[in-house]
């Protein structure tokens, strides 16, 4: 039954490409300045959650994260975290505070 309901999520998407799986979705936005890609990305986020009222759905905020792909110097030169928003909640990006974050170097402890 969710297939049914999941196959026009795309429909509602201007600027983002969905990945849709089993029972998980991603979108993707890109573009090489971070605000605009905030801006896109709360744009669709905000269609999102539009079409889930519609249909009867919620999204699990405790299942939800964003990341940043980007060369290391690229992230290392954001000096601020993006201003994701879904259902008019602000949502954080993950902190990996480990060897997978973009931002440990080499070395470093």
């Amino acid at each position: 039954m969710f297939l049914l309901f999941i196959n026009d999520l795309p429909n509602c998407l201007k600027h983002s490409t969905p990945g849709l799986f089993v029972n998980d979705t991603n979108v993707t936005v890109a573009d090489r300045d971070i605000i605009v890609s905030e801006n896109l990305l709360n744009e669709d986020l905000e269609q999102i959650s539009k079409w889930l009222t519609a249909n009867r759905m919620s999204l699990n905020l405790t299942k939800t994260e964003f990341m940043l792909i980007g060369s290391l110097e690229r992230l290392i030169d954001t000096d601020r975290n993006p201003d994701i928003r879904i259902g008019g909640s602000f949502h954080r990006r993950p902190n990996l505070g480990s060897t997978h974050s973009p931002y440990h170097k080499e070395g470093a402890s």
